[in-house]
């Protein structure tokens, strides 16, 4: 992921430099777009620096986030924002404090497709709103392994909606829970409704309810730093 924004950097502002604590794969990002690299984070963000990415493992979030912020630097936060709502609201915390920038990639927000949809909504094109679903269809990509497929890319479907639809989420459900065994962290769903209310029986079926409502309630926290963000350019 983090090749993607240095790619996109240098179409449109200098690139300074890369940290990645893996040399090989480090390595080739800098020796392509000709950038400094540094194995530590740290020694980059000495460095004259306009913005930063952070597009480290979701679970290393926090620690990075919280390190540019502190070095007074305006900084984009890969999608999910934090691996936890504790952590992304000590993120959120201290760029208000230091009065940063925080962005939140939640890359949708900006997709035409979706503006053209929120458009058509708002106009009431569509008539009465009365359902909305999402359906991702991709491979399984290695990355996601730290938190799993709903904190990392459902995440994407969740802040969408709740965009479209303009209102929090009220209630959570899901169509059953893990078939079996977890593959990778994949979560594979079940045709059986499970309503929130229910017993949730099972370790399995709680753990995804417990992931889909952190994945909310991270988006939640990402859409009101997108909403500032939109509100503050408009």
């Amino acid at each position: 992921m983090g090749q993607n924004h240095v790619r996109v950097y240098s179409e449109i502002a200098d690139v300074v430099g890369i940290a990645d604590p893996d040399v090989k794969a480090g390595g080739v990002v800098s020796n392509r777009f000709n950038v400094s690299y540094y194995t530590d984070a740290t020694h980059l963000l000495k460095e004259e620096l306009d913005a930063v990415s952070v597009c480290v493992p979701t679970e290393h979030h926090a620690k990075v986030a919280l390190d540019v912020i502190r070095a007074g630097i305006p900084v984009l936060v890969e999608k999910p924002l934090a691996a936890t709502v504790e952590e992304a609201k000590r993120i959120v915390d201290a760029a208000k404090k230091a009065g940063i920038t925080l962005a939140v990639g939640h890359i949708e927000r900006h997709n035409p497709a979706i503006a053209a949809v929120k458009r058509h909504v708002q106009e009431g094109q569509y008539g009465d709103l009365v359902t909305a679903a999402a359906r991702r269809v991709s491979s399984f990509p290695g990355r996601v392994r730290d938190i799993g497929v709903v904190m990392d890319l459902g995440v994407h479907e969740i802040d969408v909606l709740r965009y479209l639809v303009g209102a929090p989420v009220e209630s959570v459900f899901a169509l059953g829970g893990l078939s079996g065994v977890a593959l990778d962290g994949a979560y594979r769903l079940r045709a059986a409704a499970i309503p929130r209310e229910a017993g949730r029986p099972g370790r399995e079926k709680k753990d995804i309810f417990e992931r889909i409502e952190q994945a909310i309630d991270a988006c939640e926290t990402a859409a009101n730093i997108l909403e500032t963000i939109l509100v503050k350019h408009a």
